[in-house]
Protein backbone atom coordinates (compact mmCIF):
# COMPACT_ATOMS: atom_id res chain seq x y z
CA UNK A 1 0.00 0.00 0.00
CA UNK A 2 0.92 3.44 -1.07
CA UNK A 3 2.58 5.56 1.85
CA UNK A 4 2.97 9.36 2.16
CA UNK A 5 6.92 10.49 3.77
CA UNK A 6 8.33 13.49 3.93
CA UNK A 7 10.50 12.85 0.18
CA UNK A 8 12.64 15.94 0.74
CA UNK A 9 13.15 19.39 2.34
CA UNK A 10 13.96 22.60 0.58
CA UNK A 11 14.54 25.59 1.95
CA UNK A 12 14.28 28.52 -0.76
CA UNK A 13 15.27 31.85 0.56
CA UNK A 14 11.47 32.96 -0.14
CA UNK A 15 9.82 30.52 1.93
CA UNK A 16 7.74 32.74 3.40
CA UNK A 17 6.96 34.73 1.30
CA UNK A 18 3.10 35.24 0.61
CA UNK A 19 2.78 33.62 -3.16
CA UNK A 20 -0.29 34.60 -5.45
CA UNK A 21 -2.07 32.69 -8.47
CA UNK A 22 -0.83 34.33 -11.35
CA UNK A 23 -2.69 34.93 -14.76
CA UNK A 24 0.54 33.42 -16.16
CA UNK A 25 -0.61 30.42 -15.39
CA UNK A 26 -4.15 30.24 -15.42
CA UNK A 27 -4.26 27.79 -18.81
CA UNK A 28 -8.00 27.68 -18.09
CA UNK A 29 -10.43 30.00 -16.81
CA UNK A 30 -10.93 31.13 -13.33
CA UNK A 31 -14.36 31.00 -11.61
CA UNK A 32 -12.66 34.10 -9.47
CA UNK A 33 -9.89 35.71 -8.60
CA UNK A 34 -7.90 33.62 -6.15
CA UNK A 35 -4.67 34.57 -4.21
CA UNK A 36 -3.06 32.29 -1.94
CA UNK A 37 -1.42 32.91 1.66
CA UNK A 38 0.68 30.77 3.26
CA UNK A 39 -0.45 30.53 6.86
CA UNK A 40 2.26 28.24 8.03
CA UNK A 41 5.54 27.40 6.52
CA UNK A 42 6.52 24.05 8.28
CA UNK A 43 10.31 23.01 8.94
CA UNK A 44 10.41 19.65 10.47
CA UNK A 45 11.93 20.52 13.96
CA UNK A 46 10.27 21.48 16.08
CA UNK A 47 6.95 22.33 14.24
CA UNK A 48 6.67 18.86 12.51
CA UNK A 49 6.91 18.14 8.66
CA UNK A 50 4.82 16.73 5.76
CA UNK A 51 1.10 17.12 7.07
CA UNK A 52 -0.76 14.95 4.79
CA UNK A 53 -4.49 15.29 5.91
CA UNK A 54 -7.04 18.25 6.28
CA UNK A 55 -7.74 20.24 8.86
CA UNK A 56 -10.32 21.08 10.90
CA UNK A 57 -12.23 23.60 12.60
CA UNK A 58 -13.33 25.05 15.97
CA UNK A 59 -16.80 26.99 16.54
CA UNK A 60 -14.44 29.83 17.70
CA UNK A 61 -12.50 29.42 13.94
CA UNK A 62 -9.23 28.61 14.39
CA UNK A 63 -7.83 25.47 12.51
CA UNK A 64 -6.66 22.09 13.95
CA UNK A 65 -4.50 19.56 11.84
CA UNK A 66 -1.39 16.90 11.84
CA UNK A 67 2.09 16.60 10.60
CA UNK A 68 3.02 13.29 9.51
CA UNK A 69 6.07 12.95 10.72
CA UNK A 70 8.67 15.84 12.46
CA UNK A 71 8.41 17.76 15.81
CA UNK A 72 10.79 17.76 18.76
CA UNK A 73 9.83 13.91 18.80
CA UNK A 74 10.55 13.48 15.27
CA UNK A 75 7.05 11.00 15.30
CA UNK A 76 4.70 14.05 13.91
CA UNK A 77 3.00 16.74 16.15
CA UNK A 78 -1.05 18.41 16.33
CA UNK A 79 -1.11 21.69 15.56
CA UNK A 80 -3.10 24.92 15.82
CA UNK A 81 -3.75 27.94 13.96
CA UNK A 82 -5.21 30.56 15.35
CA UNK A 83 -6.49 34.19 13.74
CA UNK A 84 -4.32 37.29 14.93
CA UNK A 85 -6.96 39.76 14.40
CA UNK A 86 -5.45 41.53 11.99
CA UNK A 87 -5.54 39.24 8.98
CA UNK A 88 -2.63 36.58 9.60
CA UNK A 89 -2.35 33.42 11.34
CA UNK A 90 -0.85 32.08 14.93
CA UNK A 91 0.64 28.76 14.65
CA UNK A 92 0.85 26.56 17.98
CA UNK A 93 2.51 23.39 18.51
CA UNK A 94 0.16 21.61 20.66
CA UNK A 95 1.26 18.54 20.92
CA UNK A 96 4.63 16.77 19.38
CA UNK A 97 4.42 12.76 19.45
CA UNK A 98 7.45 11.55 21.28
CA UNK A 99 6.60 8.02 22.67
CA UNK A 100 5.65 5.48 20.23
CA UNK A 101 4.59 3.24 23.26
CA UNK A 102 1.71 5.72 23.43
CA UNK A 103 1.25 6.51 20.10
CA UNK A 104 3.26 8.32 17.17
CA UNK A 105 2.77 8.87 13.85
CA UNK A 106 -0.42 10.28 13.08
CA UNK A 107 -2.91 9.14 10.71
CA UNK A 108 -6.13 10.71 9.59
CA UNK A 109 -7.83 13.93 9.83
CA UNK A 110 -8.97 14.89 13.74
CA UNK A 111 -12.52 14.88 14.32
CA UNK A 112 -13.75 17.41 17.57
CA UNK A 113 -16.51 17.25 20.24
CA UNK A 114 -18.87 19.85 21.11
CA UNK A 115 -16.74 20.19 24.53
CA UNK A 116 -13.69 21.17 21.94
CA UNK A 117 -11.83 18.24 22.79
CA UNK A 118 -9.87 16.62 19.97
CA UNK A 119 -9.75 13.21 18.67
CA UNK A 120 -7.70 11.03 16.35
CA UNK A 121 -5.47 8.39 15.29
CA UNK A 122 -1.98 6.93 14.84
CA UNK A 123 -0.54 4.51 12.31
CA UNK A 124 1.75 3.38 14.92
CA UNK A 125 2.52 3.11 18.59
CA UNK A 126 0.90 1.24 21.47
CA UNK A 127 1.57 -1.93 23.65
CA UNK A 128 1.37 -4.02 19.95
CA UNK A 129 2.36 -1.13 17.49
CA UNK A 130 -0.79 -1.52 15.56
CA UNK A 131 -1.74 2.00 16.15
CA UNK A 132 -4.32 4.02 19.02
CA UNK A 133 -7.22 5.79 18.69
CA UNK A 134 -6.04 8.86 21.04
CA UNK A 135 -8.01 12.10 22.54
CA UNK A 136 -6.63 15.85 23.62
CA UNK A 137 -8.51 17.18 25.92
CA UNK A 138 -7.52 21.38 26.65
CA UNK A 139 -6.78 22.27 29.92
CA UNK A 140 -4.94 25.59 31.55
CA UNK A 141 -3.28 26.48 28.33
CA UNK A 142 -1.88 23.05 27.48
CA UNK A 143 -3.22 19.64 26.25
CA UNK A 144 -3.21 16.16 27.48
CA UNK A 145 -3.10 12.95 25.65
CA UNK A 146 -5.30 10.00 26.60
CA UNK A 147 -4.87 6.69 25.11
CA UNK A 148 -8.73 5.19 24.20
CA UNK A 149 -7.51 2.24 22.54
CA UNK A 150 -4.75 0.39 21.07
CA UNK A 151 -4.70 -1.93 18.54
CA UNK A 152 -3.84 -5.33 18.00
CA UNK A 153 -5.06 -6.60 21.30
CA UNK A 154 -6.56 -9.91 19.94
CA UNK A 155 -4.16 -9.81 17.16
CA UNK A 156 -4.69 -7.90 14.59
CA UNK A 157 -8.59 -9.21 14.96
CA UNK A 158 -9.34 -5.76 16.06
CA UNK A 159 -7.78 -4.18 13.06
CA UNK A 160 -4.29 -2.59 12.28
CA UNK A 161 -3.27 0.59 11.02
CA UNK A 162 -6.68 2.90 11.51
CA UNK A 163 -7.30 6.14 9.00
CA UNK A 164 -9.15 8.84 11.07
CA UNK A 165 -12.27 9.03 13.00
CA UNK A 166 -15.53 10.72 13.13
CA UNK A 167 -17.70 12.08 16.05
CA UNK A 168 -21.16 10.96 16.36
CA UNK A 169 -23.57 10.88 19.28
CA UNK A 170 -20.79 10.34 22.02
CA UNK A 171 -18.95 7.86 19.95
CA UNK A 172 -15.99 7.73 16.93
CA UNK A 173 -15.89 5.90 13.74
CA UNK A 174 -13.30 4.84 11.49
CA UNK A 175 -11.64 2.43 9.44
CA UNK A 176 -8.26 0.33 9.87
CA UNK A 177 -6.62 -0.23 6.31
CA UNK A 178 -5.31 -4.02 7.59
CA UNK A 179 -6.52 -6.33 10.38
CA UNK A 180 -9.70 -7.64 10.80
CA UNK A 181 -10.92 -10.96 10.76
CA UNK A 182 -9.94 -11.43 6.61
CA UNK A 183 -6.84 -9.27 6.70
CA UNK A 184 -8.47 -6.42 4.64
CA UNK A 185 -8.99 -4.29 7.02
CA UNK A 186 -12.56 -3.17 9.17
CA UNK A 187 -15.29 -0.53 10.26
CA UNK A 188 -14.90 0.18 13.81
CA UNK A 189 -16.28 2.02 16.33
CA UNK A 190 -14.72 3.06 19.80
CA UNK A 191 -17.42 3.58 22.44
CA UNK A 192 -17.02 5.11 26.30
CA UNK A 193 -18.21 2.48 28.75
CA UNK A 194 -20.53 3.48 31.86
CA UNK A 195 -17.61 3.46 33.94
CA UNK A 196 -15.22 6.08 31.29
CA UNK A 197 -13.60 3.66 29.95
CA UNK A 198 -13.76 3.17 26.00
CA UNK A 199 -13.97 -0.02 23.90
CA UNK A 200 -13.60 -0.77 20.40
CA UNK A 201 -16.24 -3.14 18.34
CA UNK A 202 -15.54 -4.45 14.71
CA UNK A 203 -18.69 -2.69 12.72
CA UNK A 204 -17.52 -4.94 9.50
CA UNK A 205 -14.27 -7.13 8.71
CA UNK A 206 -13.47 -7.08 4.57
CA UNK A 207 -12.31 -9.98 2.90
CA UNK A 208 -10.12 -10.36 0.41
CA UNK A 209 -12.10 -11.71 -2.06
CA UNK A 210 -13.78 -10.64 -5.44
CA UNK A 211 -16.92 -9.81 -3.93
CA UNK A 212 -16.70 -7.35 -0.86
CA UNK A 213 -13.96 -4.41 -0.75
CA UNK A 214 -10.85 -4.53 1.12
CA UNK A 215 -8.13 -2.04 2.63
CA UNK A 216 -9.76 1.14 3.01
CA UNK A 217 -7.70 3.90 3.22
CA UNK A 218 -10.05 7.23 3.70
CA UNK A 219 -12.05 7.67 7.10
CA UNK A 220 -15.98 7.43 7.19
CA UNK A 221 -19.05 9.89 6.98
CA UNK A 222 -22.50 9.12 8.78
CA UNK A 223 -25.82 10.07 8.00
CA UNK A 224 -28.50 11.04 10.62
CA UNK A 225 -29.53 7.95 11.18
CA UNK A 226 -26.11 6.49 12.39
CA UNK A 227 -25.60 4.83 8.69
CA UNK A 228 -21.57 4.34 7.91
CA UNK A 229 -20.59 4.93 4.41
CA UNK A 230 -16.81 4.92 2.77
CA UNK A 231 -14.67 3.70 0.50
CA UNK A 232 -11.97 0.85 -0.38
CA UNK A 233 -9.03 1.24 -1.97
CA UNK A 234 -9.16 -2.03 -3.75
CA UNK A 235 -11.20 -5.02 -3.64
CA UNK A 236 -15.00 -5.40 -5.42
CA UNK A 237 -15.15 -7.60 -8.44
CA UNK A 238 -12.76 -4.99 -10.58
CA UNK A 239 -9.98 -5.07 -7.83
CA UNK A 240 -10.12 -0.93 -7.91
CA UNK A 241 -12.44 -0.48 -4.85
CA UNK A 242 -15.74 0.22 -3.78
CA UNK A 243 -17.74 2.59 -1.93
CA UNK A 244 -20.07 0.49 0.63
CA UNK A 245 -22.74 1.16 3.72
CA UNK A 246 -22.69 -0.55 6.91
CA UNK A 247 -26.11 -0.38 9.13
CA UNK A 248 -27.32 -1.78 12.43
CA UNK A 249 -30.21 -4.07 11.85
CA UNK A 250 -32.84 -4.92 14.76
CA UNK A 251 -30.40 -7.42 16.72
CA UNK A 252 -27.65 -4.86 17.04
CA UNK A 253 -25.38 -6.57 14.32
CA UNK A 254 -23.94 -4.56 11.71
CA UNK A 255 -24.83 -5.46 7.78
CA UNK A 256 -22.48 -4.13 5.28
CA UNK A 257 -24.07 -3.06 1.78
CA UNK A 258 -21.56 -2.14 -1.58
CA UNK A 259 -23.11 0.52 -3.47
CA UNK A 260 -20.94 0.88 -6.25
CA UNK A 261 -17.62 -1.26 -7.30
CA UNK A 262 -15.30 0.77 -9.52
CA UNK A 263 -14.68 -0.81 -12.85
CA UNK A 264 -10.93 1.16 -13.70
CA UNK A 265 -13.00 3.32 -16.22
CA UNK A 266 -15.18 4.93 -13.87
CA UNK A 267 -12.31 5.19 -11.52
CA UNK A 268 -9.70 3.27 -9.40
CA UNK A 269 -8.86 3.36 -6.05
CA UNK A 270 -10.21 5.52 -4.01
CA UNK A 271 -7.54 6.90 -1.68
CA UNK A 272 -7.47 9.16 1.65
CA UNK A 273 -10.84 10.86 1.30
CA UNK A 274 -13.99 10.72 3.17
CA UNK A 275 -17.40 10.76 0.97
CA UNK A 276 -19.75 13.61 1.20
CA UNK A 277 -23.69 14.24 1.07
CA UNK A 278 -25.45 16.86 -0.84
CA UNK A 279 -28.89 18.23 0.97
CA UNK A 280 -30.45 15.65 -1.73
CA UNK A 281 -28.52 12.41 0.20
CA UNK A 282 -26.06 12.56 -2.87
CA UNK A 283 -22.29 10.93 -2.22
CA UNK A 284 -19.39 13.05 -3.60
CA UNK A 285 -15.94 11.44 -3.11
CA UNK A 286 -12.36 10.94 -5.66
CA UNK A 287 -10.70 8.26 -7.20
CA UNK A 288 -6.70 8.59 -7.25
CA UNK A 289 -6.14 6.44 -10.83
CA UNK A 290 -8.45 5.38 -13.46
CA UNK A 291 -11.23 7.24 -15.31
CA UNK A 292 -10.86 8.09 -19.10
CA UNK A 293 -7.61 9.84 -18.73
CA UNK A 294 -6.59 7.04 -16.19
CA UNK A 295 -5.65 10.07 -13.72
CA UNK A 296 -8.55 10.09 -11.75
CA UNK A 297 -12.18 11.31 -11.25
CA UNK A 298 -14.34 13.07 -9.57
CA UNK A 299 -17.79 11.12 -8.85
CA UNK A 300 -21.38 11.43 -7.51
CA UNK A 301 -23.41 8.52 -6.30
CA UNK A 302 -27.41 9.22 -6.45
CA UNK A 303 -30.00 6.85 -4.77
CA UNK A 304 -32.59 5.35 -6.57
CA UNK A 305 -34.35 3.40 -4.11
CA UNK A 306 -32.49 0.68 -2.92
CA UNK A 307 -29.84 1.12 -5.88
CA UNK A 308 -27.35 3.60 -6.23
CA UNK A 309 -26.03 5.33 -9.55
CA UNK A 310 -22.96 6.55 -9.97
CA UNK A 311 -22.02 9.40 -11.93
CA UNK A 312 -18.49 11.09 -13.26
CA UNK A 313 -18.31 14.49 -12.68
CA UNK A 314 -14.66 15.01 -13.88
CA UNK A 315 -12.15 12.69 -15.60
CA UNK A 316 -8.36 14.31 -14.62
CA UNK A 317 -6.56 14.36 -18.02
CA UNK A 318 -2.81 15.03 -16.16
CA UNK A 319 -0.36 17.18 -16.82
CA UNK A 320 -2.24 20.79 -16.91
CA UNK A 321 -5.48 19.36 -15.95
CA UNK A 322 -4.42 17.95 -12.86
CA UNK A 323 -3.89 14.19 -11.80
CA UNK A 324 -4.43 12.02 -8.80
CA UNK A 325 -7.05 13.49 -6.33
CA UNK A 326 -5.72 11.67 -3.10
CA UNK A 327 -8.04 13.36 -1.20
CA UNK A 328 -11.75 13.59 -1.20
CA UNK A 329 -13.79 16.92 -1.87
CA UNK A 330 -16.19 19.21 0.04
CA UNK A 331 -19.37 21.44 -1.47
CA UNK A 332 -20.24 24.83 -0.11
CA UNK A 333 -23.95 26.24 0.23
CA UNK A 334 -24.07 26.65 -4.08
CA UNK A 335 -23.79 23.17 -4.43
CA UNK A 336 -20.14 24.05 -5.96
CA UNK A 337 -17.26 21.49 -5.27
CA UNK A 338 -13.74 21.74 -3.87
CA UNK A 339 -10.66 19.54 -4.07
CA UNK A 340 -6.78 18.95 -5.14
CA UNK A 341 -5.09 16.62 -6.97
CA UNK A 342 -1.58 15.62 -5.92
CA UNK A 343 0.19 16.11 -9.57
CA UNK A 344 -0.19 17.35 -12.12
CA UNK A 345 -1.71 21.27 -12.30
CA UNK A 346 1.24 22.73 -15.14
CA UNK A 347 3.61 24.57 -12.57
CA UNK A 348 7.30 22.87 -11.14
CA UNK A 349 8.57 19.21 -10.69
CA UNK A 350 7.71 17.31 -8.05
CA UNK A 351 8.73 13.82 -9.30
CA UNK A 352 12.19 12.28 -9.61
CA UNK A 353 11.50 10.23 -12.58
CA UNK A 354 8.96 12.85 -14.46
CA UNK A 355 6.81 12.15 -17.24
CA UNK A 356 5.06 14.56 -19.64
CA UNK A 357 2.19 13.84 -18.39
CA UNK A 358 1.92 13.73 -14.71
CA UNK A 359 5.56 15.77 -13.67
CA UNK A 360 3.67 18.94 -11.81
CA UNK A 361 3.46 19.52 -8.78
CA UNK A 362 -0.64 19.12 -7.84
CA UNK A 363 -3.50 21.52 -7.66
CA UNK A 364 -6.53 23.44 -5.95
CA UNK A 365 -10.11 23.05 -8.18
CA UNK A 366 -13.52 24.10 -8.06
CA UNK A 367 -16.35 21.72 -10.16
CA UNK A 368 -19.60 24.25 -10.60
CA UNK A 369 -22.96 22.76 -11.50
CA UNK A 370 -24.90 24.23 -14.42
CA UNK A 371 -28.76 23.68 -14.93
CA UNK A 372 -27.95 21.24 -17.76
CA UNK A 373 -26.53 18.78 -15.24
CA UNK A 374 -22.80 19.57 -16.54
CA UNK A 375 -19.85 20.54 -14.36
CA UNK A 376 -17.18 22.62 -15.20
CA UNK A 377 -13.34 22.85 -14.35
CA UNK A 378 -11.65 25.30 -12.71
CA UNK A 379 -8.25 25.58 -10.95
CA UNK A 380 -7.80 27.82 -8.11
CA UNK A 381 -4.28 27.59 -7.67
CA UNK A 382 -1.00 25.73 -9.36
CA UNK A 383 1.40 24.46 -6.92
CA UNK A 384 4.93 24.98 -7.81
CA UNK A 385 6.67 23.14 -5.01
CA UNK A 386 8.57 26.32 -3.61
CA UNK A 387 6.89 29.09 -0.90
CA UNK A 388 3.76 28.11 -1.91
CA UNK A 389 4.02 24.09 -1.06
CA UNK A 390 3.11 20.87 -3.47
CA UNK A 391 1.62 18.35 -3.50
CA UNK A 392 -1.07 18.50 -1.65
CA UNK A 393 -2.44 15.48 -0.25
CA UNK A 394 -5.07 16.78 1.72
CA UNK A 395 -8.86 17.69 1.54
CA UNK A 396 -9.63 21.16 2.02
CA UNK A 397 -12.25 23.15 4.18
CA UNK A 398 -14.05 26.02 4.28
CA UNK A 399 -15.18 29.01 6.45
CA UNK A 400 -18.22 30.25 6.15
CA UNK A 401 -17.14 32.75 3.58
CA UNK A 402 -16.06 30.16 1.32
CA UNK A 403 -12.36 30.72 1.69
CA UNK A 404 -10.15 27.48 1.12
CA UNK A 405 -7.22 26.41 3.63
CA UNK A 406 -5.73 23.23 3.41
CA UNK A 407 -2.09 21.47 3.52
CA UNK A 408 0.39 20.51 1.25
CA UNK A 409 2.97 17.29 1.44
CA UNK A 410 6.14 19.57 0.39
CA UNK A 411 7.26 22.84 -0.74
CA UNK A 412 8.04 25.25 1.52
CA UNK A 413 10.74 23.97 3.68
CA UNK A 414 8.43 20.71 4.57
CA UNK A 415 5.28 21.43 3.70
CA UNK A 416 3.05 24.49 4.29
CA UNK A 417 -0.85 25.57 5.84
CA UNK A 418 -1.69 27.49 3.06
CA UNK A 419 -5.49 29.76 2.30
CA UNK A 420 -6.87 30.64 -0.80
CA UNK A 421 -8.65 33.94 -0.25
CA UNK A 422 -10.83 35.30 -3.13
CA UNK A 423 -12.88 38.82 -2.71
CA UNK A 424 -16.04 37.88 -4.88
CA UNK A 425 -17.90 34.72 -5.34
Amino acid sequence: MRRYVGLSSIAPSFARFLVTTCSLFLLVPLAFATTEIVLHDFTDNPDGAHPIFGMVFDSAGNLYGTTSNGGTGFAGDVFELSPNGVGGWNYSQIYSFTDCNAACYPQGPLALDPAGNLFGTAQAGGPNNNGTVFKLTPAGGSWSLTVLYSFGQNGIMDGSEPNGVVYFNGGLYGTTSDGGKYGGGTVFSVTPDPDSDWSETVLHSFRLNNIDGNNPMGGVTLDAKGNIYGTTSEGGPNQAGTVFEVTKNPKGTWNEHILHSFDVADGDMPWFGSLIFDQNGNLYGTTTGGGSGNYGTVFELTRNGDSWTENVLHNFAGGEDGANPDAGVVMDPQGRIYGTTVEGGGRGVCKEYPNPTNLYCGSAFLLTPSPTGSWTLSFLHRFADRADGGQPTAAVVLDGKSNIYGVTNQGGTAGVAFELRHPTK
